[in-house]
């Protein structure tokens, strides 16, 4: 549902642009909008990951909470139902 939502608002079916100027400053730490922007700057102007570190350590912090929440979830999962038997 998160990932929807951050899809629908990366840029990708409206403009960030005509989007009010708050939900701007929101979506600058968008991992959708960040990833497409790292990917438009190294592939087309040619620059490296190094001269972005803040946005790929904002990608590698979305990418280890997410990872922590579902190891999370899925291993209480698995440990209720096992307990069960």
């Amino acid at each position: 549902l998160v990932s929807s939502i951050f899809l629908i608002l990366s840029g990708f079916l409206l403009p960030i642009q005509s989007m009010p100027g708050f939900i701007q400053e929101i979506l600058k730490y968008n991992p959708f909008n960040i990833a497409s922007e790292l990917l438009r700057k190294y592939f087309i102007m040619g620059q490296g990951f190094a001269l972005q570190n803040l946005k790929v350590l904002i990608i590698e912090m979305f990418f280890i909470g997410f990872i922590t929440i579902v190891t999370y979830y899925f291993t209480k999962k698995n440990l209720v139902k096992y307990r069960g038997k």
